[in-house]
C-alpha cells in the first residue's frame, strides 16, 4: 500500500505537457507504485533527467549493450546516415521511461521529443525504427 505522501507525489508529479503533443499524461498507479517501491532517487528527478536526455538530440535511443534489437535499430540509423545519440539505460532512466510511456523496454527511440517505439514496433502502427526508415516517416519527422 502506498503512503499518503507517496500518493500525493503521484498526483502532483505529472509529466509536463509536451509542446509537440499538448497533453499531460497521468502516471498509472501500478507503474507509480513499482517506481516508488525502490526510492533510490525521487520520481520527479527521474522524469526530469530522462526528459533532459530526450531533449538532448533530434534522435535519442535508450539502449543496453546486450540487447540485439538495440544493436539492430542503432545499426539501421547509422546505415541511413541519421545522426543519433545513444543513452545507456540505467535505473533512473528506466523509471523515467516507465513514467513517460508505460514501458521501460529497449530500445526506446525518440525523434524530436516524440516517442516512436523500438526497433520494429511501438504504441502506434507506424512506430518502430525499421518500419519508419522504410516508409520515410523517420526522415520526414527530422525535416
Amino acid at each position: 500500500m502506498l503512503s499518503a505522501a507517496r500518493c500525493r507525489l503521484i498526483t502532483t508529479c505529472r509529466i509536463a505537457p509536451s509542446a509537440r503533443l499538448g497533453v499531460s499524461v497521468p502516471i498509472p498507479m501500478r507503474i507509480a507504485a513499482s517506481i516508488l517501491a525502490q526510492p533510490s532517487r525521487s520520481f520527479c528527478a527521474a522524469v526530469d533527467e530522462t526528459q533532459q536526455m530526450i531533449d538532448s538530440a533530434d534522435v535519442v535511443v535508450f539502449a543496453t549493450s546486450t540487447c540485439p534489437f538495440c544493436r539492430r535499430a542503432i545499426s539501421a540509423l547509422e546505415q541511413a546516415g541519421i545522426k543519433h545519440q545513444v543513452v545507456k539505460l540505467n535505473a533512473l532512466h528506466r523509471k523515467g521511461l516507465l513514467a513517460r510511456v508505460g514501458s521501460a523496454s529497449v530500445p526506446a527511440v525518440w525523434v524530436k521529443g516524440q516517442y516512436v517505439g523500438g526497433c520494429n514496433d511501438g504504441k502506434e502502427d507506424w512506430h518502430g525504427v525499421l518500419p519508419m526508415l522504410q516508409s520515410g516517416k523517420l526522415q520526414q519527422m527530422l525535416q
